[in-house]
């Protein structure tokens, strides 16, 4: 299967399938579920460059345009 998300090196990257319980009645995706999976991106790749256990401190601020349909 082609990659239809190419990876740029040195980043992070997380891919996962959002489920039905991931979203609203409306079928659209809690924005909660998706930071939870930048974090998870964002940790993956400081252990892995730290070899240390981390944790998020802070996030600023993330601006979803339009709902992300399931």
């Amino acid at each position: 299967m082609a990659d239809t998300f190419p990876q740029t090196p040195g980043g992070a990257h997380l891919r996962t399938v959002a489920m039905p319980r991931d979203a609203n009645a409306s079928g659209d995706i809690f924005g909660g579920w998706t930071l939870s999976q930048m974090d998870l991106a964002g940790a993956t790749f400081a252990v892995s460059h730290s070899g240390l256990r981390v944790v998020t401190v802070r996030i600023d601020a993330v601006d979803q345009g339009r709902a992300a349909e399931l």
